[in-house]
């Protein structure tokens, strides 16, 4: 899988959902919780209103971001890259609603972290790759958990902390880069954190985007720092 992540053909397409779930330890993530747990969370609540006041917050905000997470074209490019066409069942209609659960139920799930901008990125990503919404859960719930650090999620203190450290990188070695950066009076901390909290999926085309999520789950989150 190493040589095939990082090679020129990548990840064979109809294997990509199983070695991501598998890679995340999505399936150690679900071992920890009863049968139906993820199913609990994904389904409307009763009366289809929430009333926890945490919830009711994420909600809104969730709502806010889902429909401005991808564009068409965006959506297209990444069905495209994962070997699926948009159809009547593959269109803005049916990521929209999938996207906005399986926030929903993440929210529900981790309440220290809740909703907060990004996770629709890494949440959209996700969504595309996976079919079955309650692998959708435990996929992004597991690299939420075990992958990426989790204050960049929490108070941020960790993906500033990696902007330093990108920072001394580009110091070292693109000393040019840095100074010309600096020149036009563009810090990195004004974008670089969204890179690594988005695992530059609002960066990069689909097709690399996926590419650098086929590493990132075979590496680990130093390869943030390579792209």
């Amino acid at each position: 899988f190493r040589s095939a992540a990082s090679g020129g053909a990548g990840v064979p397409q109809n294997a990509r959902e199983i070695l991501w779930l598998k890679l995340s330890r999505a399936d150690e993530l679900k071992a920890r919780y009863p049968a139906g747990y993820a199913r609990g969370l994904l389904k409307p609540p009763v009366g289809g209103v929430h009333r926890d006041p945490e919830i009711v917050k994420a909600e809104a905000e969730i709502d806010k971001d889902v429909n401005r997470t991808f564009t068409r074209e965006d959506l297209r490019d990444c069905l495209r890259a994962v070997g699926k066409r948009e159809g009547s069942n593959r269109g803005a209609e049916w990521f929209t609603p999938k996207l906005r659960r399986v926030l929903l139920a993440y929210a529900q799930h981790n309440r220290s972290v809740g909703y907060c901008q990004s996770l629709n990125y890494l949440g959209g990503i996700v969504v595309v790759v996976v079919d079955a919404e309650e692998d959708c859960f435990w996929l992004l719930s597991a690299i939420l958990e075990f992958l990426l650090p989790k204050t960049y999620y929490g108070d941020l203190s960790g993906v500033m902390l990696d902007v330093e450290a990108l920072t001394a990188l580009l110091e070292r070695n693109l000393r040019a880069v840095k100074e010309r950066l600096e020149m036009t009076h563009l810090p990195l901390t004004s974008f670089a954190a969204q890179w690594f909290m988005c695992a530059y999926v609002n960066v990069l085309s689909g097709a690399s985007v996926i590419r650098v999520w086929d590493c990132l789950l075979m590496e680990g989150v130093v390869v943030l720092f390579r792209v």
